[in-house]
């Protein structure tokens, strides 16, 4: 199965608009991003559990689904490719196309990365005055991932951990 990917126009688009957005990250201000960001919201929201919006990607769900914890938003998290099913070389090599064509796009709109894993799962990282995109690569799909500097901080600090431990 070759998996549907996001269109690099509209990518680029929420790149840019990830750059140049500034909020505090809390969830009464999600609905005000997703409107500028040209998100529209979608069917299961509960306000102060998960917020979900259609953001036009044509991939995956349709949908994206962002958790809100005690009021706060901590990523959002969306995929760039469809789930591919098990034992799928064509899909496989599909989502690493995907992957690698992100990263360009996210090149071209952020500028040259801050950070780069490689590996089984890699990532590439862009940290911006305060937040963070990532676009990572899993063997079923790649994604995009918004955060704030506080929590990609800490993530760092918990994959520097991993990585010391061999894990």
């Amino acid at each position: 199965m070759v998996p549907r990917v996001v269109d690099a126009r509209v990518l680029r688009e929420t790149l840019r608009s990830f750059r140049d957005v500034e909020w505090d990250w809390s969830a009464a201000g999600l609905p005000v991003v997703a409107e500028r960001l040209g998100w529209e919201p979608a069917a299961g929201s509960v306000p102060e559990v998960v917020q979900v919006f259609d953001p036009h990607f044509g991939v995956a769900t349709g949908v994206v689904e962002i958790p809100v914890i005690a009021g706060t938003v901590k990523q959002i998290m969306l995929r760039l490719t469809d789930v591919i099913p098990d034992a799928d070389p064509a899909g496989e090599n599909a989502v690493q196309d995907a992957f690698v064509d992100a990263v360009a796009v996210a090149t071209e709109v952020l500028g040259e990365p801050s950070g780069r894993e490689a590996g089984e799962l890699p990532h590439v990282v862009w940290r911006g005055p305060s937040s963070t995109v990532r676009i990572e690569r899993y063997r079923k799909t790649a994604v995009l991932v918004w955060l704030g500097n506080a929590v990609a901080d800490r993530l760092a600090r918990v994959e520097e951990r991993d990585a010391v431990r061999g894990g």
